[in-house]
């Protein structure tokens, strides 16, 4: 195998702990699709001394900021066979997050990319499909010899959780054509990427914190509008590879209901509650709406790919900070620090399916005949917070981890609830939170639920 290999940017003052908890064992390493004998090694390729001092140079200038470094995930053999690929992709996020550390976000928050600790930590896995697939269409010749692959990202934010993925194509194809004897010509294939997410996103940091990267490898375009409103690509059918990444779960039209004191999401009423029923309804109507979009911008044979953040099972969630935060309401509404009508508004508008309920649509007779499922995988993230703490002794470790923790939440709440309840109703609201978690990191743990798929766009 060749290098195996996993970057990751946190923000958390306990970092090697926290590092060294953040992803399960299975998740650690990448594995390359290409097998020893036809991937070219080190001492064959060159270089990959320099590759590697080049590294070391830029994990060190990046740690600026409030605490703001890079992390690498080496598993034994990944330390001995470190490739230049992987050290490329590994090289480019670190570029990206050397430009990051210094800009001050103001805006998702656009302070996203600094507080992605969890979805950075389940990124790896898509990457490989991503790598996979776009051997795969070369392959099969879905991807003609002399075309541009065409890319979208549905739900890209600011694009701190794009960097691998658009680096992983590029290996794809790089792979490939190394794999046809054919480097020079394939390894300059350009990537025409769709960048997507809604118009109010902070498109600037988007594009600064792609473009200094790929560019002129990849170029890109962005579309601000809905994803579900329409066709992301005005020529259907072109479409090769795409990605939507921890977007499923938002809702399009918002909230579907107004919450009791004791909830913040849908997911924490009871099965079978009416008022659950609508969060139910309103999720599966986006899901089957962004299907059957997806299945007018893609060509036969492309391929669909989402990590999708979800609920257990029984449809209930599995990060004890969603309790924490619904006690927090709860506690506010209780002594008259929030009013019914602030109480009622203080909601997310997202719902988490249930592994079921993903399939559900997927299964269906209409369904079938435009997607084909390839892969899928169901998984718990280990909270990176919460697992640290274990190695740490120091109370203001913990304390801090917990902050950490917080600022993870703010990063994706702050705009939804502001918007209802205000900014000094949403800081009291958080400031409860952490009040409640105080040093104890398993009250605020952001052990997300995920579900892996991998379509393709049947004929």
């Amino acid at each position: 195998m060749g290098a195996q290999l996993q970057v990751c940017s946190t923000a958390c003052s306990n970092k090697t702990q926290l590092n060294q908890q953040m992803m399960p064992d299975s998740t650690l390493t990448r594995v390359r699709v290409d097998d020893t004998d036809s991937a070219p090694s080190n001492e064959s390729a060159g270089g990959g001394q320099d590759k590697k001092k080049q590294f070391k140079q830029l994990q060190t200038k990046t740690k600026v900021g409030f605490a703001s470094e890079i992390n690498l995930f080496l598993s034994p053999s990944a330390a001995q066979t470190n490739n230049n690929q992987s050290l490329e992709r590994s090289m480019s996020f670190l570029k990206f997050t050397a430009q990051k550390s210094t800009r001050k976000f103001v805006r998702m928050n656009t302070d996203y990319n600094e507080n992605c600790v969890v979805q950075s930590a389940a990124a790896g896995e898509l990457e490989s499909w991503v790598q996979t697939s776009t051997i795969e269409l070369g392959k099969s010749g879905v991807l003609d010899k002399n075309q541009n692959l065409q890319f979208c990202e549905f739900g890209c934010a600011t694009g701190g959780d794009s960097v691998g993925i658009l680096q992983a194509i590029i290996d794809g194809l790089d792979d490939a054509a190394f794999a046809a004897g054919d480097s020079d010509r394939d390894s300059k294939r350009v990537v025409s990427a769709c960048m997507n997410d809604l118009p109010l996103n902070n498109w600037e940091v988007t594009s600064s914190t792609l473009e200094p990267i790929f560019s002129p490898r990849i170029r890109f375009t962005y579309s601000k509008q809905c994803m579900y409103e329409r066709a992301i690509v005005e020529t259907p059918g072109v479409m090769h590879i795409g990605v939507s990444t921890l977007a499923q779960h938002w809702l399009r039209k918002g909230v579907p209901s107004k919450l009791p004191a004791d909830a913040i999401w849908g997911n924490q009423l009871p099965l079978g509650d009416a008022q659950r029923l609508l969060w139910e309804q309103a999720a599966q109507r986006d899901w089957t709406r962004f299907l059957e979009l997806r299945a007018k911008e893609f060509c036969p044979g492309g391929f669909l790919l989402l990590h999708i953040q979800s609920s257990r099972l029984d449809g209930s969630l599995s990060e004890t900070a969603a309790e924490t935060l619904a006690q927090a309401k709860a506690e506010l509404v209780k002594e008259g620090s929030l009013t019914d009508s602030e109480a009622a508004a203080l909601a997310m508008p997202e719902y988490a399916k249930s592994p079921a309920e993903i399939l559900d649509v997927l299964r269906t007779p209409e369904m079938t005949k435009l997607w084909l499922l390839k892969d899928m995988r169901f998984m718990a993230l280990p909270c990176p917070y919460a697992e640290a703490e274990a190695d740490s002794n120091s109370s203001a470790e913990r304390i801090a981890m917990v902050e950490e923790a917080v600022a993870q939440l703010r990063s994706f709440m702050n705009a939804s609830l502001i918007s209802k309840i205000g900014k000094s109703k949403t800081d009291l609201f958080f400031q409860r939170v952490q009040q409640i978690a105080g040093s104890d990191t398993s009250r605020i743990a952001l052990s997300v639920s995920i579900v892996f798929l991998r379509l393709q766009r049947r004929a």
